[in-house]
């Protein structure tokens, strides 16, 4: 599904038009906890994202 989104995408979004694509995905991820006489609590996620090469997407 979600390549049949993105090939959709590429397709509506071309270079001819104007447009450049960058895809990025998560890899990682920060997260702020909180420790207190309760246990832990997670506060805030945060998504650490990088970009993937288009060429290399087997869109196929």
């Amino acid at each position: 599904m979600a390549k049949e989104v993105v090939r959709d995408m590429m397709a509506l979004l071309s270079a001819s038009a104007g447009y450049s694509i960058e895809i990025q995905v998560s890899y990682e991820e920060n997260r702020i906890l909180e420790t207190g006489p309760h246990g832990t609590r997670l506060l805030a996620m945060e998504p650490i994202f990088t970009t993937v090469d288009i060429t290399s997407l087997e869109l196929e």
